[in-house]
């Protein structure tokens, strides 16, 4: 379809004509925010009290949320009568953070959060679509730019402008939109309940409470007998930390860099080939990284090799349960040192069971890493949508 002025490039075919430049003050029955009033107390209060920190893009967090008494709500409810159905959007702090409010319960607003209530003739689920949209973020961007303190004040929210299609038009896209924001909402889901999964099984795993049995097959035991007891090493015992180096020196190529915030850049020349895992010498100390290949680090990140009796990946998944900074010997940013770390005490268990373990955590990462990338593609395909479906 040619493309013309105000008419959005994707279009459901049922649909036709221009759509109608407003302000959002035009289509709002009230556009208003909550209050400075402070509460006296947030203990032992009955009633959520919302911030911009609990309105995110699609929903509201509100397991960090504080409650007040009935007394303090009272006294802010009455000029912020936030209804089932009305749009969020933050104004101070991380601006432009919007969502429909699906709250069946009262509640009171910090300053900070404005409110949309639409006329009758006009989609809220439309309007929060436009604003989390390019289009939208660009029109709060524009009336935020050059502030001393970002803040975006109501008359400015009163002014943005959108084009409108009819309420069908409105509803449909609303709906189509909706639909997609449920898929990637139950990705996310998905997401948190297998990264909730692999906490639970991991602590039952090395508690022991959970253990593998030989596999009754070539190879595997034949006798019906578990595993051996897990022992207590030493990690200087199971294998030797290597120190990174500069790579400045070095010409580009194909072979990662990589330091305690990741992926750097990519050399021709490489430090050591295989299995290792890394964990930061200085600064991010606590986040280990597990590699096979050819790899070069920086001397802020140690590779690991020389593993005897200790499977790789195994060694990664016992990395993360280990506090790195009760380990730390700097006063300013952390460090650690080879001497200090060889000396971490572990059990382990055979190196049979060591596999299986580790096969089984590296499942459920691939379900969560592909997971990601289903959430990953969607957002990007509702951002085009937006991009498209908007004028």
């Amino acid at each position: 379809m040619e493309k013309q002025r105000n008419i959005p490039e994707l279009r459901f075919p049922e649909f036709e004509g221009e759509w109608e430049k407003k302000k959002l003050g035009e289509v709002a029955e009230k556009i208003t925010d909550g209050t400075h009033f402070s509460p006296k107390s947030f203990d032992h209060g009955e009633f959520l009290y919302i911030t911009s920190k609990n309105v995110k893009d699609g929903y509201m967090e509100l397991s960090n949320a504080q409650y007040i008494s009935y007394e303090d709500h009272t006294n802010i409810y009455k000029r912020c009568d936030v209804k089932k159905g009305d749009i969020l959007l933050t104004k101070d702090g991380t601006i432009g953070q919007s969502c429909i409010n699906e709250l069946e319960i009262e509640f009171s607003l910090l300053s900070s959060v404005a409110f949309i209530r639409t006329l009758s003739n006009y989609s809220n689920y439309f309007i929060y679509q436009l604003i989390v949209s390019d289009i939208g973020q660009r029109e709060i961007e524009s009336q935020i730019a050059g502030q001393a303190l970002r803040r975006i004040t109501l008359q400015k929210i009163n002014n943005f402008e959108f084009h409108f299609p009819s309420l069908p038009e409105q509803s449909k896209i609303a709906t189509f939109l909706t639909a997609v924001d449920e898929k990637l909402q139950a990705l996310k889901k998905k997401k948190s309940l297998l990264k909730v999964y692999k906490k639970g099984v991991m602590q039952k795993l090395f508690s022991q409470e959970l253990r593998f049995k030989p596999a009754r097959q070539s190879g595997g035991s034949e006798d019906g007998k578990d595993f051996g007891d897990w022992e207590e090493k030493k990690l200087g015992e199971i294998l030797k930390f290597g120190n990174g180096k500069d790579y400045k020196h070095l010409g580009e190529g194909s072979i990662p860099v990589f330091g305690t915030g990741g992926l750097m850049t990519k050399v021709d020349a490489f430090l050591y080939e295989g299995e290792t895992v890394c964990i930061g010498r200085k600064g991010t100390i606590d986040k280990p990284m597990y590699y096979n290949g050819k790899i070069w680090t920086v001397d802020t990140l140690f590779y690991t090799h020389s593993f005897r009796d200790a499977v790789p990946k195994f060694i990664f998944y016992l990395f993360s349960r280990i506090n790195w900074k009760l380990h730390n010997e700097a006063g300013g940013v952390p460090s650690l040192s080879k001497s200090t770390i060889e000396q971490i005490a572990l059990s382990l268990p055979p190196v049979p069971e060591q596999t299986l373990i580790a096969n089984f955590l590296t499942s459920i990462d691939e379900k969560i890493n592909h997971t990601q990338s289903e959430i990953t593609k969607t957002e990007v395909w509702k951002k085009g949508l937006l991009q498209k479906m908007f004028v």
